[in-house]
């Protein structure tokens, strides 16, 4: 089942950032969209069977930000 979560990161300073973070993500398996604005909001689309909201975060923190 599709779950959606909305999470707060930081440690961006520019789209690109925020455009890495993104495909970082939804590199992960499960993940079925991820959108990251440059402000720090990340929002995913994602199948709770799949991957957790902690493997999420997870993610995150590997790509070099962290979740507010």
């Amino acid at each position: 089942m599709a779950t959606q979560t909305t999470m707060n990161t930081t440690g961006m300073d520019c789209g690109h950032c925020a455009q890495r973070l993104g495909q970082y993500l939804e590199r992960l398996d499960g993940v079925i969209r991820a959108k990251v604005d440059p402000g720090g909001t990340a929002a995913v689309r994602y199948d709770e069977a799949t991957v957790s909201l902690q493997e999420l975060e997870e993610g995150v923190r590997a790509a070099g930000f962290d979740v507010a």
